[in-house]
């Protein structure tokens, strides 16, 4: 037990540490909720972005508009797999890739060697072999 002084100070100086214990819980509480609520809000914005921007804007066009929708560098490398996909074998599209005349016209160049396009390969070997299905 304690004596008692006759100023108080030792009962102010309890009042002070549960206070600042309360406080630090609250501090400690609000910096976990508010980051997950600031991303709970962020991550509703971007579904309902999806829902109504993305999946009607480009998932609802035809084949055809989905790739006149496609520019610059994503329609050359789509131009590769479309080649995978659309040639009459798969001998014939290595071969059109090797001897690419398309890319740098004049000059016949080796596309697997000038341009990193083994992912469109892969990606249209799959599509070929899974068309069947």
């Amino acid at each position: 037990p304690r004596k008692a002084n006759g100023d108080g100070a030792g009962e102010a100086k309890e009042k002070a540490v549960v206070v600042e214990s309360g406080t630090c819980d609250a501090v400690r509480w609000r910096s976990f909720i508010l980051p997950i609520l600031v991303g709970c809000v962020y991550l509703l914005i971007l579904s309902r972005r999806w829902t109504f921007g993305w999946r009607n804007r480009i998932f609802g066009l035809s084949a055809e508009l989905q790739e006149l929708n496609l520019f610059s560098e994503n329609a050359f490398y789509y131009s590769f797999f479309r080649e995978v996909t659309d040639a009459p074998s798969v001998a014939a599209a290595v071969r059109g890739m090797v001897e690419d005349t398309r890319s740098e016209y004049p000059t016949t160049i080796n596309a697997f060697s000038r341009f990193n396009i083994y992912q469109e390969v892969a990606l249209g070997l799959v599509y070929r072999s899974l068309a069947d299905f």
